[in-house]
């Protein structure tokens, strides 16, 4: 962008101004310069009219998001969720609310907040349409994934009986497992697609990590139903823990590999 001298820029339109200190706010943020950026951008929230700020307020909430402030920007995003929710249906952008809400459940994840991270994740889910890119994609399905484990994980460490009739029975744990499973290898398929080595291989080493746990799972389960005199139901246990660790090595691989072709280019 050229820069203006105050004196000129105030000289514009105010409309035009707005737009000027946004484009500058998302330049410096691409620089990595955030204070730069988050400068511009609360000068253009300033001068925005209300139909403008739910998308300056979600860029401020990202730039503090990268300046490790997950609080503060998960405070600027909901702000913005909030304005949009206010705003007419026809005025209110698909795409930013798909964006806003993928933030919010970004901003819970990393407060370690699961469950209300999971619910913006679902929600952003039903904006997510052909139009978006596949890192963008890959980033949704990694959260829908990460969190849903992470909901249902207390609950495979605290198996017990009283637990199992208070929290979840085995056959909701077990659902709840593999429907992270499920969600994070479509996170891995995306970000192979798009390219993106470093987020697929994080994936991958999430999904052996969820592997490792199930395999335990399930042994803990067949152990506590069979009790001590059905030995065959404990070697079919035994077998599937051995599958699942065989799924957790290949994840495990498939990171390795995905490393070394990098690498190679």
């Amino acid at each position: 962008l050229p820069v203006l001298a105050p004196g000129v820029l105030a000289s514009f339109p105010q409309h035009i101004q707005t737009r000027y200190y946004f484009l500058m706010g998302l330049n410096a943020k691409e620089k990595r310069d955030l204070p730069v950026a988050l400068r511009a951008f609360e000068s253009a929230l300033a001068l925005a009219p209300f139909h403008q700020q739910a998308a300056i307020l979600d860029e401020i909430g990202s730039t503090y998001f990268l300046m490790q402030a997950p609080l503060t920007a998960l405070g600027h995003h909901l702000h913005a969720l909030h304005l949009l929710l206010k705003a007419s249906s026809k005025s209110a952008s698909v795409s930013l609310h798909f964006k806003v809400e993928l933030h919010c459940g970004d901003a819970y994840r990393q407060l370690g907040a699961y469950q209300p991270a999971l619910e913006h994740y679902e929600r952003a889910r039903k904006h997510l349409t052909a139009q978006h890119d596949l890192e963008t994609a890959g980033q949704l399905f990694s959260g829908l994934g990460y969190c849903t484990y992470a909901v249902i994980y207390p609950a495979t460490v605290q198996f017990t009986s009283s637990v199992r009739q208070s929290f979840a029975v085995p056959e909701e744990i077990e659902r709840e497992l593999q429907k992270a499973i499920s969600f994070l290898l479509e996170s891995s398929s995306f970000y192979h697609v798009s390219g993106d080595r470093l987020r697929e291989a994080n994936v991958r080493l999430i999904l052996a990590s969820i592997f490792l746990d199930l395999s335990i799972w399930r042994r803990r389960v067949a152990y506590e139903r069979a009790g001590n005199t059905e030995k065959a139901e404990k070697k079919e246990s035994f077998t599937n823990c051995l599958a699942l660790l065989d799924d957790a090595e290949e994840q495990c691989r498939q990171a390795l590999l995905g490393w070394q072709s990098q690498d190679e280019q």
